[in-house]
């Protein structure tokens, strides 16, 4: 009787360590698009703010060619 229990607890353990690891996975998974995501929104700010700060350098520089 004992080598069977012992198989079958180690069995358990081998299944229930399996699904802690795909757990696991798939919250890293999700971490990982949440910063993607993240980063891509930060990328898109950083983008505009440049496109702003450029205009207005145009603008300053045309202000001084003309004064």
């Amino acid at each position: 009787l004992f080598p069977y229990t012992t198989l079958f607890r180690s069995e358990d353990a081998k299944m229930r360590k399996k699904q802690q690891l795909a757990e696991a996975e798939v919250e890293h998974e999700k971490l990982v698009a949440e910063e993607e995501k993240e980063e891509a929104a930060n990328k898109e700010k950083m983008d505009a703010l440049r496109e702003e700060k450029a205009e207005e350098d145009k603008k300053d520089a045309a202000r001084k060619h003309h004064d």
